[in-house]
């Protein structure tokens, strides 16, 4: 039995067969091999915690397969502050991995950590493999000066695992289409043209317990045109991109909703913004969440305040704010839009 965090809705629960899930774990650590974060080569992953409610033999057969993956978890669960960034450095330099596995805004909190205290950490992993958020503009940049050689991009959910990772040429996403069958469609389930947004919908091959299919993740994104190859020469169809969750919305002021995609679009024009999110207060009110390295000026701030009209309307109420983090979900992710009424 298997259950998803529910974060496009109610948590989901299902089934999988022991013959899908040595599917999704071997399409899994093939992708992850990619980055070089394989079953066997020195990993840590800043993760979800493992169940409280687990038997005294699970947690030891947990360590134990640890052990031989030679992986180690940092809990994302918990609270973070200075002093779990700390530890968190402290267990990088005593381990000393080739890979960090970990969700994207945690471990960008980790590079703005390093970064803002010199000597914190001493090791620097070859690469991460992010997951569950994609990277913002100026993201990819202060991660591979800070903490990593390479940063690789990889797309899963709790449904299906592993769907698709980017590779060392970084031209998309290589879906697993010897596992799951991935279609990008419009609203009426019709598949979309190449390189037009569209719902993800998903078939499971091999899980016959639960089976998925067309199953719509929650998911907007991009195909690349099927003859499209990277120049790794894998065979394997390209996701061009994940452009977020469909129940990110921002509410106008008329009552029109418009995606957060627009929020992502407008933030990747301005390099100094490190991460961001939105609370929305009422139809055509909001403020805007900014990470950045320091206070941002009226002339910063201005013409992103001028592209977000144009799509959330000439007469919203926009106020920025910058704070040293962002709000997240139970699972780790971070919130893109909050509903958050004033008093």
């Amino acid at each position: 039995m298997h259950q998803t965090s529910g974060s496009t809705s109610l948590p989901v629960r299902f089934h999988v067969t022991r013959e899908s899930y040595e599917w999704r774990t071997a399409v899994m650590d093939r992708s992850y091999s990619w980055a070089g974060a394989e079953e066997g080569r020195r990993s840590i992953h800043i993760w979800a915690a493992p169940s409280a409610a687990a038997s005294r033999s699970e947690h030891v057969k947990r360590a134990v397969h640890r052990m031989l993956q030679r992986r180690v978890y940092f809990d994302a669960f918990r609270a973070f502050g200075d002093d779990e960034f700390r530890a968190c450095c402290r267990l990088i330099d005593a381990f000393r991995p080739e890979t960090v596995v970990g969700y994207t805004g945690l471990v960008v909190d980790l590079a703005r950590f390093v970064r803002d205290h010199p000597g914190a950490l001493h090791h620097r992993p070859h690469a991460m493999v992010s997951a569950a958020e994609g990277l913002e503009a100026g993201q990819r940049d202060l991660l591979r000066t800070v903490l990593f050689d390479d940063v690789f991009l990889s797309y899963g959910s709790r449904e299906f695992m592993n769907i698709g990772m980017e590779c060392a040429h970084h031209t998309g996403y290589h879906l697993v289409s010897d596992n799951l069958y991935v279609e990008v469609v419009d609203d009426d389930g019709v598949p979309v043209e190449p390189g037009r947004t569209g719902r993800v919908v998903i078939t499971d091959l091999h899980n016959d317990a639960a089976p998925f299919i067309r199953y719509e993740i929650g998911d907007l994104a991009t195909m690349a045109p099927s003859d499209e190859r990277c120049p790794c020469g894998r065979p394997f169809p390209l996701l061009r991109s994940v452009d977020g969750r469909r129940q990110d919305m921002v509410v106008r002021a008329d009552g029109s909703r418009v995606t957060a995609l627009y929020v992502t679009f407008a933030m990747r024009q301005f390099d100094w913004v490190e991460g961001w999110q939105v609370l929305q207060h009422a139809p055509g009110k909001i403020t805007v969440r900014l990470l950045a390295s320091s206070e941002p000026t009226p002339g910063q701030t201005a013409p992103l305040e001028s592209l977000l009209r144009e799509h959330i309307g000439a007469d919203a109420y926009i106020r920025f704010e910058r704070v040293r983090s962002l709000e997240r979900r139970a699972t780790g992710k971070v919130a893109l839009v909050i509903d958050r009424p004033q008093p």
